[in-house]
């Protein structure tokens, strides 16, 4: 059962930061090193400082981010620049920003605090799995820290429609911030204080499982944490969760495309080995010189040639050239015999990529390097530039695919999914304490 509860958030105090949109931030995971050099500079008490500093990590020099944050967060409450509320609330953002297409989309999330449950007892459900580097450099400023900075996105299923029924009677309340144009995003922030709305909230989500969207590495090293502290971890008992109802329209996947750099003429031949075992190619396209346009024909290409979700798309040749190819019958063939008890994974391009391809080229050779990117076009520049060898394009995964999948227990690759835009840092902090 979810169990899902209100608590006192730490948030900016409006008299010492009036202007909130300076001080936000993406998560950790999504923030380069020119996007944290302006985050950094747009004021002197941005989240990106508490979440992912600029401090290089040496514990031997016993200095690092970690404990800087840590020496942040408590000179920003002890000045007030942060205050914790003084009733436990859940608490309701609005989003409203434009996806990969130009669409505008409106997207309703409810941070809350969720009790932390080992997957193995249904309860939270994972998708993807996990890499240790991202989960100790997380633990190590959990630990400093004693906060969660930035909220998961656990997604569920409304059925009943009552949450959604509370969160249009929240919205009519005053917000307690409203921030516009941001990097493209326009945020209003609620609370839920009022205890008959949160005990309704919390027993129609008793039932329900919550499917992890993004922070798989934020909720595991929560699930670490909470076991350090012994038979009564308190506070540490649950994690911030940012809750999207399932049905929402503004909830938005993206693809998540992979990237293979050091290449030897071992691992090349294996990479086409590979793809020939599996696929077939069924078109072809030049692309043009600008990585953007080149990425519009792509995604454009793959979409008319969508076949049942088993179509990807490969540059390479110094990024002048992309193959869209198929999944062939003799790979369905080959990827059934190795997983019969799922069926739906055949449909998953990510699985079906790293099972049939990508696993035996990395293996193939230690120094080749294989990436996950978001930003096409930046891949797309970084083969032309000699950078990197290989761009394999995804398309995103349906979301009733996604629930499919997920609610029997499969983990798929690292980054099989995108969904987008990522949940701010800075809105709501969730103190253990």
């Amino acid at each position: 059962m979810a169990d899902v509860h209100p608590f006192k958030g730490l948030r900016y105090n409006s008299k010492r930061v009036p202007d909130l949109g300076a001080v936000v931030s993406p998560p950790y995971d999504v923030i380069s090193a020119d996007f944290q050099e302006i985050l950094y500079n747009r004021n002197p008490h941005n989240i990106v400082r508490l979440e992912f500093g600029k401090e290089p990590v040496d514990m031997k020099s016993g200095s690092n981010r970690y404990i800087v944050a840590n020496e942040l967060l408590s000179q920003w409450r002890q000045t007030g620049v942060l205050n914790m509320d003084s009733e436990p609330s859940l608490y309701l953002l609005k989003e409203v920003y434009s996806d990969n297409h130009g669409v505008m989309r409106i997207r309703y999330s409810l941070f809350a605090r969720v009790r932390l449950e080992e997957f193995s007892k249904g309860v939270v459900l994972p998708h993807e799995e996990t890499r240790q580097t991202a989960k100790r450099d997380r633990l190590e400023l959990l630990s400093a820290s004693k906060a969660n900075l930035s909220p998961i996105m656990g997604l569920y299923r409304d059925s009943s429609g009552v949450i959604k029924e509370i969160l249009e009677q929240a919205m009519l309340n005053p917000p307690l911030s409203v921030v516009e144009k941001v990097d493209g995003q326009d945020f209003t922030l609620w609370d839920l204080s009022e205890p008959t709305q949160i005990e309704a909230i919390h027993q129609a989500l008793l039932p329900l499982p919550i499917y992890l969207a993004d922070g798989h590495h934020r909720y595991e090293t929560a699930i670490t944490y909470r076991d350090m502290q012994g038979e009564l971890p308190g506070d540490a008992a649950y994690v911030m969760m940012g809750l999207i109802d399932l049905g929402d329209p503004g909830l938005h996947l993206e693809g998540y495309h992979r990237v293979l750099s050091n290449l030897n003429s071992t691992a090349e031949e294996t990479l086409e080995h590979q793809l020939g075992e599996f696929y077939q190619e069924i078109a072809t396209i030049e692309l043009p010189e600008s990585p953007d346009d080149a990425v519009l024909q792509m995604l454009e290409g793959l979409s008319e040639t969508q076949r049942d979700r088993d179509v990807i798309g490969v540059v390479d040749l110094e990024g002048k050239r992309f193959r869209i190819m198929m999944l062939s019958d003799q790979g369905r063939d080959l990827l059934a015999k190795a997983n019969n008890s799922i069926p739906e994974l055949i449909q998953c391009d990510a699985w079906t990529l790293q099972e049939g391809v990508l696993n035996q080229v990395v293996n193939s050779d230690s120094a080749v390097q294989l990436e996950y990117v978001h930003d096409a076009a930046d891949a797309v520049q970084n083969i032309r530039s000699h950078e990197a060898h290989v761009l394999i394009m995804l398309l995103p995964m349906p979301l009733d695919l996604f629930e499919s999948v997920v609610i029997q227990g499969v983990r798929l690759p690292p980054k099989s999914t995108y969904f987008s835009p990522k949940l701010p840092t800075g809105f709501v902090v969730y103190m253990l304490e």
